[in-house]
């Protein structure tokens, strides 16, 4: 694959099935989902998990080069503190619209959003199997 430091994951991916001669029909069928799946992912829209994104590349002939250690402890600490402060916005978003005047749809879609990165930040956690505090 190209260098993850210069291409974002998606054109890799993109590259990839291109390197082993794949069309994104073709890709879909060995893979065992849509071409649409496929289109999205290298356009970006779409998200993979990473076992599956393994089982992916591995259909191209090529695998996924595992981040040595150190750096995924890092990346977990990171995300651990992203995650705590997000947590913390909702919370405090949470205790003033209890005592604030605000539109009800409003207040629902912006907890609603508070919560989805909250939510997607555990999903990239239990996959770099990180233990939450």
């Amino acid at each position: 694959m190209s260098d993850a430091k210069t291409e974002p994951l998606n054109l890799q991916v993109k590259a990839a099935r291109l390197a082993a001669g794949f069309t994104q029909r073709r890709a879909a069928d060995e893979f065992g989902c849509s071409q649409a799946f496929i289109h999205q992912l290298e356009d970006g829209t779409a998200r993979i998990l990473p076992r599956r994104l393994g089982d992916l590349v591995a259909i191209y002939g090529m695998r996924l080069v595992p981040v040595d250690a150190a750096a995924a402890d890092e990346l977990a600490s990171t995300l651990i503190a992203l995650r705590a402060q997000w947590e913390a916005r909702r919370r405090a978003y949470e205790a003033r619209v209890d005592s604030a005047d605000l539109p009800a749809a409003r207040d629902r879609a912006i907890e609603s959003a508070l919560s989805q990165v909250v939510q997607e930040l555990d999903r990239v956690l239990d996959a770099l199997g990180a233990a939450r505090g």
